[in-house]
């Protein structure tokens, strides 16, 4: 049923929480329970109404037609009366106090601030398959890299050349000898490398290196384009960034 990560990874009591998740069709991946498995299952059940006639319509409209969706577990999370058998809803509810009455209201209460609000979660996913805070997506990389099917497995690349933010950003420091408050002040090249590395290796979405650098998530996308036109350019700015990245991913 699974693919993509194998479904017999270890899971001793040493091992950080981890739960495998069913994401998309045919695909699965690796989440921290404690950190975003709540986060993922909210984001799964508002799938239904991400669509271009329904993205216009008021939250009401959209909640109404949540809940009505066959197909969805959402219901079960409201109303033991509507539950799926097979579904591990106590799993997630957890988080809002737990399998009563307080808990299911908390979820459905987080689902409808969710759809005025929304929820993003396709940029925090790392090589499209581990779900999870700095440490954890570490703790998979370093444990488990090596059980990884490499033929089949299309997030082995992106999964292997993983580094946290400070192991980036301290990589950069001693290779440009510059801290992180001289790169965000310098505004040119070496910024961009540094925007560049933590979107490729950082794990970093564009919405967290604006938030890191003080600027949009937009304006972090053409600083990145600005980067990949200097070095189109500039062969020793191609040849820094190069070993950088390589530096990164070993």
């Amino acid at each position: 049923m699974f693919q993509g990560i194998p479904s017999d990874l270890p899971a001793t009591t040493s091992d950080p929480p981890s739960r495998l998740t069913t994401y998309g069709r045919y695909k699965s991946i690796l989440v921290e329970k404690e950190s975003y498995l709540s986060e993922l299952s909210r984001y799964i059940h508002l799938n239904p109404v991400r669509t271009r006639e329904l993205e216009s319509e008021d939250a009401k409209v959209r909640c109404h037609y949540l809940l009505d969706y066959p197909w969805s577990t959402l219901p079960g999370y409201l109303n033991v009366k509507d539950r799926w058998p097979g579904v591990d809803y106590g799993l997630v509810l957890v988080e809002f106090g737990g399998d009563n009455p307080k808990g299911r209201l908390g979820y459905g209460k987080r689902i409808r601030e969710d759809l005025v609000g929304g929820i993003e979660l396709k940029g925090k996913i790392v090589g499209g398959c581990v779900l999870g805070r700095a440490g954890y997506i570490q703790w998979v990389r370093e444990k488990h890299i090596k059980e990884l099917p490499v033929g089949d497995y299309t997030g082995y690349k992106a999964l292997k050349r993983y580094r946290s933010k400070e192991q980036v950003l301290d990589l950069l420091a001693v290779e440009t000898g510059l801290s992180l408050e001289e790169i965000k002040s310098s505004k040119g090249d070496r910024r961009r490398l540094a925007m560049e590395l933590l979107y490729r290796v950082g794990g970093l979405t564009g919405d967290e290196i604006g938030s890191l650098f003080g600027i949009g998530a937009s304006a972090v996308s053409q600083e990145r384009k600005r980067l990949v036109s200097r070095m189109a350019e500039d062969e020793p700015l191609k040849k820094l960034f190069e070993e950088l990245f390589s530096k990164c991913s070993v």
